[in-house]
């Protein structure tokens, strides 16, 4: 392929092939879309190329906006292209951002109960009516509620103020000092797990939690606060319960097939597909106390952070939480499930069709302007390039909906440090979207296969392994007849199939703290005790070839 016009580093391999399969993509396309994405490509444009969108209204065809779509997107989300944007700035900017509005709307609603501003009776009846909404979810904070959060108390996956670097569920439970805010402290005393009360003697006191900036696509970062310790502890216990409570009243946030198939019907049943900016960064301190009972703010105030450490100080936050706290994406969907129903309640509109996934809501298309009325008066803001009521498209939860059909792009923004890996992640997601409109053991639309064989053929021989449709992103889905695959002799069992191989990167494991990772397992943390040997995170061995069974294998049909 002839050199283009880019200021990318040939060594940055897994960019090239991206760009290269795209170009290839849009050369098979065909459209004026995808040739205007070739050219801004071909010349470097990248911030041209991040300001282009799709207008479902544009078009009326689902197959034709697909395609439009496909091309637009596709590296829209890629944090490796040379756009010069400083994303890191971008995202702390936002933070503060959204930290003035929470500010805004913490006074804006002091001033409400004091009743020296006005608000619209209907936003004002429709908050009244979501207190309780929400004050039905949650129920009486009884003792086996908080038994129930007690039990589901642990560790997530990351860092917290005392830990970094190498972070193991064992090295969290290890004998060390523990980081804690002030009101938490007495936390250790009452409800430490006895075992670990023993081992773990020595609190850090701290009063705020440690701003970090993530990757998240090519336009910005993202901010996550880090907690200390005992607080993420208690944290995702009490966001457990939350979790339990919704379930108990239909809305399983263990799922998000809900949300995806009434996006599906969207276009039928006249709903609205809601979107959220900075959603996590948005909940201020006054909505919460105005909207859930005393004893449940009460309680998740006990676990919250009321500082964040920036530049070396510690700034107190307007907002009740961020993204990063255990319990916010639980807190958010409680309150934005109790809004949404609380204004269909108010319109008698039916609320058979209301639902939420963190920010993704899903309501009665009549309710949104009075939705989003009260959304603005407690400081959130609507994302109106993601929000869809009338018309053909919607969206909700990873899925686009064209008049009903699955029109959803793939994105190539993995962020595995293994080509390899890479390079399988691209091409099964490039059979995935081609067997789109066509379905699994139909066809495979044919425009894909030049981007898919410059995948292929980006591995060396050896690594070119042939796995069944839906394996993982170990080798290259393919087809039964081009696989070729042995079979799996009939065992005492009966069962047959298929052997085949497959490329796995196993993490590296190491012996960080037996004691720890004994008290991680006794608490659930950890599936396994494994002699207290840990994955570590983030870290992986040399790859290995090894050998998969399947009892099936789907037929993808041609490339036509």
């Amino acid at each position: 392929m002839k050199p283009h016009a880019m200021t990318v580093k040939r060594s940055d391999q897994v960019l090239e092939l991206e760009i290269e399969a795209t170009l290839l993509l849009c050369e098979n396309i065909g459209s004026s879309r995808a040739l205007a994405v070739h050219l801004l490509i071909r010349h470097g444009e990248w911030l041209e190329l991040l300001k282009l969108s799709c207008d479902p209204n544009n078009y009326t065809d689902a197959e034709a906006f697909a395609d439009d779509y496909l091309v637009t997107s596709i590296l829209q989300k890629n944090p490796r292209l040379p756009t010069g944007i400083d994303r890191e700035e971008v995202a702390i900017a936002k933070f503060w951002e959204f930290e003035e509005r929470c500010s805004e709307a913490n006074q804006r609603l002091e001033d409400w109960y004091k009743g020296t501003i006005s608000v619209p009776s209907d936003v004002s009846s429709c908050l009244f009516e979501a207190q309780k909404v929400i004050s039905q979810i949650l129920g009486p904070l009884t003792r086996s509620k908080l038994s129930f959060a007690e039990s589901r108390m642990r560790f997530g996956p990351g860092a917290t103020t005392s830990l970094s670097g190498v972070v193991t569920q064992g090295k969290k439970y290890s004998h060390r000092p523990l980081d804690v805010t002030p009101r938490a402290l007495a936390f250790r005393t009452f409800c430490f797990p006895e075992m670990w009360k023993q081992s773990c003697v020595n609190l850090n006191v701290r009063r705020s939690s440690k701003m970090r900036v993530v990757p998240k696509n090519a336009k910005t970062d993202r901010t996550i606060c880090i907690e200390p310790d005992l607080n993420i502890f208690g944290q995702l216990g009490f966001g457990a319960l939350i979790r339990e409570q919704l379930r108990i009243f239909g809305v399983d946030l263990n799922t998000q097939s809900t949300n995806q198939v009434y996006a599906s019907m969207a276009w039928e049943l006249d709903l609205c597909t809601m979107d959220l900016s900075g959603a996590s960064d948005s909940v201020c301190r006054e909505a919460v106390w105005f909207l859930l009972p005393y004893c449940w703010a009460d309680v998740l105030h006990f676990f919250r952070t009321d500082y964040v450490e920036y530049e070396g100080k510690d700034v107190e936050l307007s907002k009740w939480s961020s993204m990063g706290n255990g319990y916010t994406f639980e807190l958010e969907t409680l309150i934005f499930l109790g809004i949404i129903t609380a204004a269909c309640r108010q319109l008698e509109l039916p609320t058979d069709w209301v639902t939420a996934y963190g920010d993704d809501l899903i309501f009665p298309e009549a309710a949104r302007d009075l939705v989003q009325r009260t959304l603005d008066f407690l400081g959130f803001k609507v994302n109106g390039d993601k929000t869809f009521g009338k018309g053909v498209f919607h969206e909700s939860c990873g899925t686009d909906w064209f008049e009903g059909k699955n029109v959803r792009p793939i994105y190539f923004r993995s962020e595995s440090d293994d080509f390899p890996t890479t390079v399988y992640t691209m091409a099964n997601s490039l059979t995935t979207w081609a067997l789109r409109f066509g379905g699994v053991e139909k066809i495979r639309d044919k425009r894909i296969l030049p981007s898919w064989l410059r995948c292929f053929t980006a591995l060396h021989r050896k690594d070119r392994h042939h796995i069944p449709y839906g394996y993982g992103d170990v080798g290259f889905y393919d087809s039964l007849d081009r696989s070729c695959p042995s079979t799996h002799d009939r065992d005492s069992r009966g069962w047959n199939g298929w052997n085949f191989l497959y490329r796995k990167v196993p993490p590296l494991k190491k012996r960080i703290s037996e004691e720890g990772s004994y008290l991680s397992f006794l608490n659930g943390n950890s599936s396994e005790f494994s002699l207290a040997r840990e994955s570590l995170r983030g870290r992986f061995g040399p790859a290995v070839t090894k050998k998969g069974y399947s009892l099936e294998w789907p037929h993808l049909g041609p490339w036509a």
